[in-house]
């Protein structure tokens, strides 16, 4: 019998794993008793404190580490991180019920297999055999489930992606209401 050990990335991967797929439940119940900005704010204060404990303490109390990172870097990572965090839990907060919520967290889980691409094409480095084959699968395993295995014809792809350019290039403030489109406050 072999003796199996797990070093404490292994488990850091793991905990990353059981935090990912858990988050989508928690941002829907916090959000539910809150409201979707509300509770961005309170996880991450939260979350944001225990890390710059952790922080201080792994650096022995000093803020040395962070003078290394440049501004910019330290800029652009945390305004994407904050348009990120938020508009998932806006996208939670606004689903009209549990079904939305799972498709949410559906497109949540290839944020992972998307970065890996993006950062090895951005980064100009060479990755697996099987990363492309794989993020084509989620792709089209997500594509399956968003689409009810319903047929999709190209026509109708080009006209919700039309739509949803002029939706986001319109200010929300002008745009017409729909039927059934409600904003929760």
């Amino acid at each position: 019998m072999r003796n199996f050990l797990i070093d404490r990335n292994t488990l850091a991967g793991l905990g990353a794993i059981l935090i990912w797929s858990t988050s989508i439940a928690l941002v829907r119940s916090i959000s539910e008793q809150v409201g979707p900005l509300a509770g961005a704010a309170a996880v991450h204060l939260i979350g944001g404190g225990f890390s710059f404990a952790l922080f201080l303490c792994r650096s022995k109390g000093s803020l040395l580490p962070l003078q290394s990172l440049s501004g910019k870097f330290l800029l652009g990572c945390g305004v994407l991180f904050v348009l990120y965090m938020l508009a998932l839990f806006v996208a939670v907060g606004m689903a009209a019920d549990r079904h939305q919520v799972l498709e949410i967290g559906l497109l949540n889980y290839l944020w992972p297999a998307l970065t890996i691409l993006f950062s090895l094409l951005l980064l100009h480095k060479k990755g697996n055999f099987i990363l492309v084959p794989g993020t084509l699968l989620a792709l089209s395993g997500v594509f399956l489930v968003l689409t009810r295995g319903q047929s999709i014809s190209p026509v109708s792809i080009i006209g919700n992606v039309a739509w949803a350019g002029t939706r986001a290039l319109t200010p929300w403030q002008s745009r017409p209401r729909f039927p059934g489109a409600s904003i929760r406050t």
